[in-house]
């Protein structure tokens, strides 16, 4: 089985393409891009994929929301679009509709429109997040929004023509915990939340009897390690099945795998395995069989296939570029 590797690089400022190929556990380079109409460094740079269009957030002194389009074979991309933004975004998402770029950055949860032929087109709505807002995701009009700083998570309504945001709820996190990434259980019953001071995965219900909670509850929250020492977490990936959940920690340069139960509010921490330094990002494949964790303060990226018992066996290592902040997956090149 081939598939397509998109890792955006922060120092080096590209995107690079990757062939992986499952059968023999290689992954080679296919394709190499330099951003065009940024300079200076910039910090840690999402990105994000529909259909054959790519997204990445530049972070330097002018911030920036860059649009890509991928090749009619998916060997390559062009660059299409540069749209100047206030903010620095360190996270990107797609809403369900195809509509709008979901980003957060400085205090803000931010919608951007998506324009003619997929390019960006502008921002239309900002709403107040808090402190080093981290990470925006929707889910069926409804999008959760984490502030790490302030230890907040905020709720908001999309309207799914404008794509003005209003609040509805919000949950405060204990005192430094730092609630960053995020993902929805495969009903949309639970969220789950990476904590990167904390270093724990918290778990909240967002609906009562089939329907939107008016408040989300933090049913509790389990630690990626034992005992003492800093924790600095990073990323998490939710299996399809809803059984795992992997998640980085970035102190210590592990990735953890963790079981859920029937219920998916119960977890338990079963087996950790070395990673790249300091991975921010994880691509787990939509068929459970690997996942790719790249390390930002270095060059390299790692494959893992994924076990029946959620064990990850290294692969294969490749050279993702210089200082690879975000990884993303692709079916393999068209013929």
């Amino acid at each position: 089985m081939k598939k397509t590797l998109i890792c955006c690089n922060t120092n080096g400022q590209d995107l690079r393409l990757f062939q992986l190929d499952t059968e023999c556990w290689t992954v080679d380079e296919i394709f190499r891009y330099p951003l065009q109409g940024v300079g200076g460094s910039s910090m840690a740079m999402p990105a994000a994929v529909v259909g054959d269009m790519i997204y990445v957030a530049f972070r330097g002194e002018s911030p920036a929301l860059i649009s890509l389009r991928l090749t009619r074979d998916r060997t390559g991309v062009e660059q299409v679009g540069h749209l100047a933004i206030e903010e620095s975004c360190p996270y990107l998402s797609l809403s369900g509709n195809g509509r709008f770029l979901l980003a957060a950055g400085g205090t803000n949860a931010i919608v951007v429109r998506i324009g003619k032929e997929g390019v960006l087109d502008r921002v239309v709505s900002r709403m107040p997040l808090g402190e080093l807002a981290h990470c925006v995701v929707e889910r069926g009009g409804t999008v959760y929004g984490t502030a790490c700083r302030d230890d907040l998570l905020r709720r908001y309504r999309l309207d799914p023509e404008t794509g003005a945001l209003e609040e509805t709820a919000k949950v405060a996190f204990p005192k430094g915990s730092g609630p960053r990434h995020m993902a929805f259980s495969s009903d949309g019953r639970l969220l789950y939340v990476i904590t990167e001071n904390a270093g724990t995965i918290a778990t909240l219900s967002l609906a009562d009897d089939g329907e939107e909670a008016a408040q989300p509850r933090l049913l509790g929250a389990v630690p990626l390690l034992a005992g003492e020492g800093r924790r600095w977490s990073g990323d998490l990936a939710l299996s399809d099945d809803g059984a795992w959940l992997f998640a980085s920690e970035r102190a210590s340069d592990q990735l953890v795998s963790l079981r859920l139960d029937a219920s998916g509010e119960m977890m338990a921490a079963t087996s950790r395995v070395a990673s790249p330094e300091h991975v921010r990002s994880l691509h787990l494949d939509p068929g459970g069989g690997f996942i790719v964790a790249v390390g930002n303060f270095g060059q390299s990226g790692e494959v893992y296939a994924v076990g029946a018992d959620g064990r990850l066996t290294p692969k294969v290592t490749f050279v993702a570029g210089d200082g690879p902040s975000w990884v993303l997956g692709l079916d393999g090149p068209r013929g």
